[in-house]
């Protein structure tokens, strides 16, 4: 059994009693002194809460300390603190340095800047994104969730209108799952001028086969209640297919 009391209660209370008591209470040898905490060991006790926080978000510091530098916490150390007001300290100044451009003040050179923020951005994501289907499936039914409950009008790039589409639902186990096998990635459940549409949506960036499967369940509409499929394939991809394929005749 292990107890923990302060030390005025050992010096004044514990060892003031008789009957050999104070033997009792420490049987195994002398009490064990705790230490203030000092630089050493405030670094330490950071670098094992901060390693179980990173470990969570899935992200590598540059540093184990970061964004804490050595300097700050053995200052902090001379004070002696508690391991409370460690953490406490350490919570109210965990502030990550961002770089940020400044914005410019005309509308128009805002705007420029914004989209080469985008095209940088878009540029950084690695060749080997494009072919995770996986990725770009779960990017894209996140995009649609934020979507849920607003109204959608106009004309999309490739010239569809969008005659007051509400998104109700988003639904990533299409059923029945045995015969679906996960190529129509997600469904989207909503309306367009009061009628029901429900978008089966498959990522598809695989050779022949795998493309011709996906569109031999998106054209299934029965099986998997669709009113409607959605291919995501690079326009690339598209236009290598043979017009001779069972692939391109699906998609036809």
């Amino acid at each position: 059994m292990l107890t923990v009391m302060m030390p005025d209660t050992w010096s004044n209370t514990i060892r003031q009693l008789r009957g050999g008591i104070p033997d009792r209470v420490a049987s195994k040898g002398k009490p064990i002194a705790l230490s203030y905490m000092d630089g050493k060991s405030i670094i330490e006790l950071v670098k094992c809460w901060l390693q179980d926080f990173y470990a969570e978000v899935g992200l590598t510091p540059q540093d184990p300390i970061y964004p804490f530098e050595k300097e700050q916490l053995i200052e902090l150390g001379k004070e002696k603190p508690p391991v409370r007001k460690v953490l406490s300290w350490c919570a109210d100044n965990f502030k990550v340095a961002v770089a940020v451009d400044p914005l410019p003040k005309e509308p128009l050179e805002r705007c420029e800047f914004a989209l080469n923020q985008e095209k940088n951005a878009i540029l950084a994501i690695p060749d080997s994104f494009l072919e995770d289907n996986s990725a770009i499936a779960k990017a894209l039914s996140f995009g649609f969730e934020s979507l849920i409950g607003k109204t959608l009008e106009g004309e999309t790039s490739t010239g569809e209108v969008l005659n007051k589409l509400i998104i109700e639902e988003v639904i990533e186990d299409v059923k029945p799952e045995s015969d679906n096998k996960n190529w129509i990635n997600f469904k989207i459940i909503g309306q367009e001028s009061g009628k029901v549409v429900k978008i089966g949506v498959s990522v598809v960036q695989g050779k022949q086969r795998s493309l011709f499967a996906a569109l031999k369940r998106l054209n299934d509409g029965d099986k998997f209640e669709l009113t409607r499929g959605c291919l995501v394939r690079s326009r690339s991809l598209v236009e290598k297919m043979k017009k001779n394929s069972a692939s391109y005749k699906a998609l036809e």
